[in-house]
């Protein structure tokens, strides 16, 4: 699911997917920014290819919310992520 957030900063972003967090609980919740539109991408599991998703990002959004908490991309997920690369999408 793709949730459409209206946001003048990252800190507003981050405070609207920890929200979208909570209220969907088991979910994982990625921040999407397009040039200067911002979206939440909730799924029930995690893209592994959303650390690159997020390289962009300031260091405060590079990961994701699962349970109303925040968890940085670990290094076996970025890994991973590099391995299957933005081509084979």
């Amino acid at each position: 699911m793709y949730l459409r957030i209206k946001a003048l900063n990252y800190q507003d972003c981050y405070d609207a997917a920890l929200q979208a967090s909570i209220n969907h609980p088991g979910k994982y919740v990625t921040i999407s920014v397009v040039f200067s539109d911002a979206a939440l991408v909730i799924a029930g599991r995690l893209d592994p290819q959303s650390p690159s998703d997020a390289n962009h990002l300031p260091d405060l959004c590079r990961g994701y919310f699962l349970n109303g908490k925040f968890k940085r991309f670990t290094k076996a997920q970025r890994i991973e992520d590099q391995k299957h690369g933005h081509l084979s999408r």
